[in-house]
């Protein structure tokens, strides 16, 4: 059982006691093509905080077209290096790492932890893979962790193919995994899904086709100051959405959530994960929408249900070089009990 309370702050300085008082702090991201991969560090110097140690994670993904990708990927790299000083001490260390990999980036972590051994982690899933995100909630959920974590996460100012809601280059491979060694995946008839769509249609219909529970829940996010990413999902998914809740036997339920609003999130996810103890049967998360409430919720699941917690992911065979414009705001996910909102389970 998760017993940690977690807020949401959209300011590092609920943190500085944590940075302050330790003489071994680190920053983790992924360096990627996209802007919002600098945006946690510059966050730090900005406001006069900072960390010992800062680790990027470099991925081999297919991006079109890839020499703009290459010189993007050297820019930003370049940005962290300038960071230097500002906001960490030591030289940046680029960790070459399987973008799919669930036990990879695991692996790589506890390395990391077992050389540097940290007090306090600062971990950004901007530009991590969804893959990733998912394996860290689960590395985290771990309650032998002699560290403490903030999770944070940079929302871009617009995504650059909002208009097309399928993607051209199409899906390479799907996972079906479990969120925990010890998952098994038993009793199909009575499992419950919780999904999270984004932006792409055809995804969640891959999904859907390779594992589809008896019923669930339908996670709908609004963004802050962005009412249209909803909207747009809504519509790109409109069909599955309608199909799953509009037949006869269905029990397929559809709950909007805000991206700060994780008591209403961990109830949600609570009602399912009991549905499903009842009858001894998985929960299947579709993890398709918002990195951080991704990570939240998979973070509960793995505490709260790792003997029978799973997830379906297709894998992109390729990411647009316009995925995403700017950096709109980084929100932190940390430990501890502030005026936002926050959850107790």
């Amino acid at each position: 059982m998760l017993n940690t309370k977690l807020s949401i702050v959209s300011t590092p300085r609920s943190m500085q006691s944590l940075l302050g008082n330790s003489s071994s702090t680190m920053w983790v991201g992924a360096l990627s093509f996209e802007e919002r991969c600098v945006a946690s560090l510059s966050k730090l110097s900005g406001e006069d905080l900072r960390v010992n140690a800062a680790v990027a994670l470099g991925y081999s993904t297919q991006v079109n077209p890839s020499s703009d990708d290459q010189a993007r990927r050297a820019r930003n790299l370049e940005i962290l290096s300038d960071l230097k000083s500002k906001a960490y001490d030591e030289e940046i260390r680029l960790v070459r790492i399987d973008a799919y990999s669930f036990q990879g980036l695991q692996d790589a972590m506890e390395d990391l932890i077992a050389r540097d051994n940290p007090k306090f982690v600062i971990f950004d899933v901007s530009c991590m893979t969804k893959i990733h995100v998912l394996a860290l909630a689960a590395m985290l959920s771990r309650s032998q962790l002699r560290f403490e974590w903030s999770v944070c996460y940079s929302i871009p100012e617009n995504y650059g193919n909002l208009s097309e809601p399928h993607r051209k280059s199409g899906w390479r491979d799907i996972i079906v995994a479990p969120l925990a060694e010890t998952a098994l995946l038993f009793n199909e008839a009575h499992s419950r899904g919780i999904i999270m769509p984004g932006h792409e249609a055809d995804r969640l219909i891959l999904g859907l086709a390779e594992l589809e529970p008896s019923g669930g829940l339908i996670l709908l996010v609004n963004t802050p100051n962005r009412p249209d990413l909803r909207y747009l999902s809504e519509r790109n998914n409109h069909k599955i959405m309608r199909q799953l809740t509009r037949l006869r036997s269905s029990d397929w339920v559809i709950k909007i959530v805000g991206l700060v609003d994780l008591d209403n999130l961990a109830r949600y996810a609570k009602e399912q994960i009991n549905i499903a103890k009842e009858f001894d049967a998985p929960v299947i998360l579709f993890p398709y929408g918002p990195k951080l409430l991704l990570f939240f919720v998979a973070l509960q699941l793995s505490s709260e249900y790792p003997e029978a917690s799973w997830f379906v992911y297709p894998i992109p065979a390729a990411y647009d070089i316009n995925y995403s414009e700017g950096i709109e705001s980084t929100l932190w996910l940390v430990n501890e009990t502030v005026e936002t909102s926050h959850f107790v389970v």
